[in-house]
């Protein structure tokens, strides 16, 4: 602070806290001074320490305050920057801004708004001085007679523009705001030796100041218009010699001879009788700070100050100015070596090197006593400078382009009286608690005793040992910090969760990372009201299990229920026996918008430096029987890792996989909706319905009732699964083959003979969501692992790829995308698989290219097709009765014989499936197999299908040799006429065929067949019913061959009008 001081001294480390008047003793002004200096340096450091360093800080009842509200690059290149009014604690300081400000910005580099550049808005602040005739209304008593009493402490600010780098936003640019002293030009004050002179005065022999006056020396930094040099000005008065007079420019505006008349603080600067100064003349920038416009070195005759030489000229000053008198100015460069400056102060600078800097307004200060009192010496020994102390906080950081992107920096922060905290206990270093165990026992304890239900623990940044168990609890949240909260095994217990959760109330874990390397993470068992959301879970068994998802193990008495799974990053460790990265068994609940990820076993030990290091092969070595076990920071490293490769290029991935993956919904779950979830990776399904058997194969009834219950109210929308080794959504097959082949049980048995082991599953729905790339595992026959037999024999019993279903009841599959699915068009692959439903609705989906055909195979070997089930979309048999219906209801009663069955009719709906409007190409096989029994329409279809196929179903069936003489569609229908004959006369042996009706509706469809190989027929469909084939384009574009027939068409009651058949090979007949 420049001022008219005695000396200027106050150190934070002396602990003062105030200042004490003690009666009858004199009051200096230094005693005042520190009371102020004591005030603002713990305000200062308060604030700072409540906000936080380098934060912008915002009241929350002004929350627009100093907000950026726009910029723009000015033609001039400068950059226009509109800020709000209000207030800001910037780094402990508190800044005011009384209205909306422009401010126009030098850029350091010139900046073009449509380019990719970024950079910082940042705010300044630093402290400076005013004095009475700087501001002489509001600071001057004219009472007084007009000289200046006290001196106020101003909060300045100014706006900057910093360039940064791509990488930069507001958390870590705040290093770059920060001075660096170790490269600023340092000053050395001594005072000259005894007998340095060969003046006869005895004060001079001493040697010392040579001074008559106690004084505080300033030495500051001068800014001026020569760049050869830098300067600095001194005063004995700590530059507090100021005054005001009225500024008059010399002959045609020339500053160098101009006058001031001087109208305030005359008599202190006349008193002096001093002749020569050098001036500046100070003015106030836009009520924000402070600045000097023009110095010059003046001469003083009778009141006048007279320029002599001007040394900065910014701008013309004009009228009554304030200025500020200094003894004198001087080059730096000739201070480089020792030299005398005044009265025996000798002063010496670092030189003025590249690498030193030196900026205008730097100062140095210290004080010196006359007469027989004694100074020490050196007074400053080679320092940096003492200020002045800026403080810089960015506002927003500006993305140029089109359009610009501003982000905010700023944060914003309430009362305290007005915080609803809803931490009742911390965890972790500085926290209430040392560990979770102990926070849940405190919480439990208050709920026994005082009636307090639940509350919430807050994990502190750092690291977590827990193997916590949440029991009978209601209301409870536990909550982390992201990433910076990490959550490992304590007992490293493979069998031991980290959170298992059972018999409780709403629960809720969030915003935590969880390693659970060698078992499952978070266990949840007869629960209610459940949310697990915003975490990153690494584990090896499971992620997530809610419920007992395996048959075998026994489900649970009470099923949880409003389980909520939201926003997480999971990712699997790809290790044998690794199973489902979700698997729940509830009702009610809901999984959506996470990321579920298997990390291919060797994709992240390959990212040698940040997991290969430190041994991440251990966490996905078979032979370690523990991972558990492994040190914490191989684990963070590892799942840090995985987060980063976890949006890699596609192409690195490799399968076949060793863990399961993907999201289970166990037999038994109602109303279960999974949505917006993104799946990649794993062995099986990216979905599966149904629970699976952790069994020999044997079952007793509990399991087998547990496999069989029926799931109802499925909805599985928006998601995108890609890279599964099964199909994007199917059945279970762990265990499958297993206990086809060692069960004695004759209904397994049967069930597994058409490659299902799970229940009914009612009122489902699939609807916008994106499968690609699944159906991964290896079939060729050249493979000889478990995998590669399992998967032969698996298509063998039904088909594989993008979804395929078992048993199903009011199924709903519409807007999907189903592509690309399949190694290649060697392998059975099918879009949509259905082994048996009621009541399909299949409607606007786009299914191409699954089992894409591979041009780098040889003309021969390009049809040797692995037989199994294939097609675009393969639906084995679909009827529209219920698949659980009790025919024996349907006795005949004396009173009204019908009434039974007609009650049953009316309940029935209306079709057995619904094809309409799909897209679907099929590379090899059929575009569409369809086995039905009841009502059937096939409505604005495209069908197409590249090359036929004789390898789909079991050779030695029937169906599979009459498929085989259709090349792109192949539909029967077995329902037909209903005579009511035996049901009037008392018939009791009842089955759907006495009342099922078998007409096809065949319209507007487009059908093309571009096989080199030609069956029989493009089409063939048969009823026992009526059949409608209408409007429809039929175009066989085979080269080469000879086809029987174009579209082969069966039923009691025909009617084909208006359709187009169009061929390029030999044919026999259009229609047959």
């Amino acid at each position: 602070m420049k001022g008219d001081f005695s000396r200027w001294l106050h150190s934070s480390e002396d602990n003062f806290n105030g200042v004490l008047h003690q009666q009858g003793r004199v009051l200096l002004d230094s005693d005042w001074n520190a009371q102020t200096q004591i005030t603002n340096n713990w305000q200062d450091e308060a604030a700072r320490d409540a906000f936080g360093p380098g934060v912008a800080a915002v009241p929350a009842e002004e929350r627009d305050s100093f907000k950026v509200a726009n910029a723009e690059v000015m033609s001039n290149g400068q950059v226009k920057v509109t800020l709000s009014p209000g207030r800001i604690w910037a780094d402990g300081l508190l800044v005011h801004l009384k209205e909306e400000i422009i401010s126009y910005l030098n850029p350091p580099e010139p900046l073009e708004s449509n380019s990719d550049d970024k950079a910082a808005v940042i705010l300044e602040v630093w402290r400076e001085e005013i004095n009475g005739f700087q501001m002489p209304d509001e600071l001057i008593e004219p009472a007084l007679g007009g000289p200046d009493t006290t001196e106020r402490v101003h909060t300045a600010f100014d706006l900057k523009l910093l360039r940064v780098g791509p990488d930069r936003d507001c958390e870590n640019i705040l290093a770059d705001l920060k001075d660096d002293l170790s490269g600023w030009g340092k000053l050395t004050v001594t005072l000259r030796s005894p007998n340095e002179s060969d003046d006869e005065c005895p004060q001079s022999e001493k040697g010392g100041y040579l001074g008559f006056e106690h004084c505080l020396y300033r030495i500051e930094m001068a800014e001026v218009d020569d760049d050869d040099s830098p300067y600095f000005k001194y005063s004995k008065f700590n530059g507090g010699l100021v005054g005001r007079g009225d500024f008059q420019s010399g002959p045609g505006g020339d500053p160098s001879m101009a006058t001031i008349t001087i109208t305030g603080n005359i008599q202190a600067i006349t008193s002096l009788e001093r002749d020569s100064f050098y001036m500046e003349i100070i003015q106030e920038v836009n009520e924000r700070y402070w600045h000097v416009i023009f110095g010059a070195e003046v001469t003083l005759d009778k009141g006048i100050l007279k320029v002599r030489e001007v040394r900065l000229y910014h701008e013309m000053p004009f009228g009554n100015v304030f200025f500020r008198l200094w003894d004198g100015i001087e080059k730096v460069t000739e201070y480089i070596h020792e030299e005398e400056l005044c009265d025996g102060i000798n002063l010496k600078f670092s030189p003025p090197a590249d690498n030193t800097i030196y900026l205008p307004e730097d100062y140095w200060t210290f004080s010196v006593r006359a007469g027989e009192i004694g100074n020490p010496s050196p007074l400053i020994w080679d320092q940096p400078p003492q200020g002045i102390h800026y403080h810089r906080v960015p506002l927003a950081i500006l993305q140029w382009g089109t359009p610009l992107s501003i982000s905010d920096c700023r944060r914003v922060f309430g009362p305290l009286t007005s915080k609803k905290l809803c931490c009742r206990y911390t965890v972790g270093e500085g926290g209430d608690c040392s560990t979770i165990e102990e926070a849940l026992e405190k919480i439990a304890d208050k709920s026994r005793w005082r009636g307090i239900l639940g509350g919430e623990i807050c994990l502190l940044p750092g690291m977590h040992l827990t193997d916590a168990v949440i029991s009978g609890m209601t209301n409870l949240t536990i909550r982390g910090c992201g990433l910076k909260t990490w959550v490992l095994s304590r007992s490293k217990n493979a069998e031991v969760p980290l959170f298992r959760i059972s018999g409780s109330m709403v629960v809720t874990l969030e915003n935590m990372t969880l390693s659970k390397p060698g078992g499952t993470a978070i266990e949840v068992e007869g629960c209610q009201h459940v949310e697990i959301k915003d975490s990153y879970i690494l584990a090896y068994k499971h992620a997530i299990e809610v419920g007992s998802t395996a048959a075998g193990q026994g489900l649970s008495e009470r099923v949880p229920s409003w389980v909520g799974i939201h926003n997480n990053k999971i990712f699997m460790l790809d290790r044998f026996g690794g199973d489902t990265a979700i698997s729940i068994h509830a009702c009610d609940s809901s999984i959506d918008d996470n990321m579920v990820i298997v990390i291919p076993a060797g994709a992240v030990a390959a990212g040698r430096g940040a997991i290969g290091d430190v041994g991440g092969e251990e966490l996905i070595d078979e032979c370690n029987e523990n991972a558990d076990a492994i040190e914490e920071r191989v684990q963070v490293a590892y799942l840090m890792n995985s987060i980063m490769q976890s949006s890699s290029d596609s192409s690195k991935i490799r399968n076949p996989f060793r863990a399961h993956g993907g999201i289970q919904i166990a037999s038994g779950c109602e109303r279960v909706k999974v949505s917006r979830n993104y799946i990649r990776g794993g062995w099986g399904n990216g979905i599966t319905l149904g629970s699976y058997l952790e069994t020999d194969g044997s079952s007793g009834e509990k399991e087998l009732a547990d496999i069989l219950a029926t799931i109802y109210g499925i909805r599985i929308e928006e998601n995108e699964i890609s890279y599964m080794g099964l199909s994007g959504i199917g059945t279970p097959q762990k265990n499958l083959l297993t206990a086809l082949s060692t069960s004695d049980d004759s209904l397994i048995k049967y069930i597994t003979g058409y490659g299902i082991l799970s229940g009914i599953v009612e009122d489902l729905a699939i609807c916008n969501n994106d499968i690609h790339e699944c159906l991964r595992n290896i079939f060729d026959i050249s493979n000889n692992t478990l995998l590669s037999k399992s998967m032969r024999n698996l298509v063998m019993l039904r088909g594989e790829g993008g979804i395929s279903l078992g048993l199903c009841e009011n199924v709903s599959i519409c807007e999907n995308r189903i592509l690309s699915n399949g190694r290649d068009h060697r392998d059975p692959v099918c879009g949509i698989f259905i082994s048996a439903a009621s009541q399909v609705d299949i409607s606007r989906n786009k299914i191409s290219d699954n089992g894409p055909i591979d041009v780098t195979i040889g003309d021969e070997a390009i049809l040797d097709l692995h037989p199994g089930f294939r097609g675009g979309l393969v639906l084995r048999q679909v009827i529209y009765t219920p698949m659980n219906i009790d025919m024996s209801r349907f006795a005949s009663s004396a009173d009204s014989p019908l009434r039974s069955v007609i009650e049953f009719i009316s309940d029935l709906g209306g079709y057995a499936a619904q094809i309409h409007e799909n897209v679907i190409r099929q590379p090899v096989g059929h575009a569409l197999i369809m086995n039905a029994l009841g009502p059937v329409s096939v409505l604005n279809n495209q069908f197409r299908t590249d090359f036929s196929s004789n390898a789909n179903q079991v050779k030695g069936s029937l169906l599979g040799r009459i498929e085989d003489c259709a090349g792109v569609v192949f539909i029967t229908d077995w329902g037909g006429e209903a005579s009511l004959d035996g049901l009037m006369s008392g018939k009791t042996k009842l089955s759907p065929l006495d009342f099922t009706k078998g007409n096809i509706m065949f319209s507007n469809n487009q059908i093309r067949f571009g096989a080199d190989l030609i069956g029989v027929t493009s089409q063939f469909i048969a009823t026992k019913d009526d059949l409608e084939f209408h409007a429809n384009y039929s175009e066989v574009m085979a080269t080469g061959g000879i086809l029987r027939v174009n579209t082969m068409l069966m039923a009691c009651y025909l009617r084909a009008a208006n359709n187009r058949f169009r061929e390029n090979a030999t044919i026999f007949a259009k229609v047959m």
